[in-house]
């Protein structure tokens, strides 16, 4: 991690928000397997506090068209966060499991 101090470091934060922008370049690359969008993430400066931010709504905007990318890249960015997207099959009698994984896509 990059130079952080442990001891400020609250579990509840995801560890990605102290990635630099060339740790997730790196993730982008090697883990979730897109290395042909670096380059978007490298101009558009994307760290690991942007990262958390990022959506399907918002990957077309740095230069991730393809919709099977979106999709993917925000699966694993969300898989990152262990945030869990509601089941949109599931039925609306039952509570929601996790209020944040709704707004993200």
């Amino acid at each position: 991690m990059s130079g952080i101090n442990e001891d400020l470091v609250d579990e509840r934060v995801p560890r990605t928000w102290f990635w630099t922008v060339e740790e997730v370049c790196k993730w982008v690359k090697d883990e979730a397997g897109f290395p042909q969008y670096v380059d978007c993430f490298e101009k558009n400066n994307i760290d690991g506090r942007k990262l958390v931010h990022m959506t399907s709504a918002n990957l077309p905007k740095i230069g991730v068209y393809d919709w099977k990318d979106v999709k993917e890249l925000a699966r694993g960015i969300r898989m990152l966060l262990t945030v869990h997207v509601e089941d949109w099959f599931r039925s609306i009698s039952l509570a929601p499991r996790e209020s944040l994984g709704n707004s993200l896509l």
